[in-house]
């Protein structure tokens, strides 16, 4: 299952690839750990290196040494914007289909975020997949060089730049598909019942009334004139 089935709103199911006798909660619990974004790239001694961001893994983990499965970081923005274009008036960030299809003349309108996707595609394809830390060139282009960078136009978030951390932060901890949203909405519902339920036997125990106390009835002292006596 791909990040756009997360996207439409399906349960993501990642039992299968927890480690027996874990918790399926860290990323060390998974059998292929969590799905990362590489977020900031630089290049030390001729090879590329980049520091990375996890992903949640109630939405998507590695389903395989190469995590193929996993999400990119233009999809993330691509879900952001989504989710942002029905928040944010008279403002439009557009991109094209395609990952290199950046067009700034056809595709921004009024003041957008601009963030660089290269690092992530570079090292993910080069070094992650192909083990090829030492192919440079095509991230200095695609980082780089206008004719071929990888920007994509990126929602303000609420009011200031955009940044790839705060889409990682939207993806973890904003985003929410809509099973895993009722989940929670349900468990809501099942605490809020069980203290209304806790309160309501306190105010009982509280308020019981207590039984009444047997009260006898004392004997009058006043002689009653009506009655001779012998």
């Amino acid at each position: 299952m791909g990040a756009l089935d997360i996207y439409n709103g399906d349960f993501y199911d990642n039992s299968k690839f927890i480690k027996e006798g874990t918790d399926g909660v860290m990323c060390d619990d998974f059998i292929y750990g969590c799905c990362k974004i590489y977020d900031s790239c630089q290049i030390v001694n001729d090879r590329l290196e980049s520091t990375f961001l996890d992903i949640d893994p109630t939405n998507a983990v590695c389903e395989d040494e190469k995590c193929s499965n996993c999400p990119r970081l233009y999809e993330l923005i691509r879900y952001y914007n989504h989710y942002m274009e029905n928040l944010v008036d008279n403002e439009k960030c557009e991109n094209g289909q395609y990952l290199g299809n950046y067009n700034p003349n056809a595709n921004q309108h009024n003041n957008c975020s601009v963030i660089n996707t290269a690092c992530d595609t570079r090292y993910y394809w080069d070094v992650f997949r192909r083990n090829q830390s030492t192919h440079i060139d095509l991230y200095l282009l695609q980082a780089t060089d206008p004719r071929h960078v990888l920007n994509r136009f990126v929602y303000h978030n609420y009011g200031k730049k955009t940044h790839i951390y705060d889409i990682w932060m939207f993806y973890n901890d904003v985003y929410i598909p809509e099973t895993k949203l009722n989940q929670k909405f349900l468990t809501c519902v099942f605490f809020s019942t069980v203290i209304l339920i806790c309160l309501s036997i306190l105010n009982c125990m509280v308020h019981k009334k207590k039984p009444k106390e047997y009260q006898p009835t004392g004997s009058s002292d006043k002689n009653d004139d009506s009655v001779s006596v012998p």
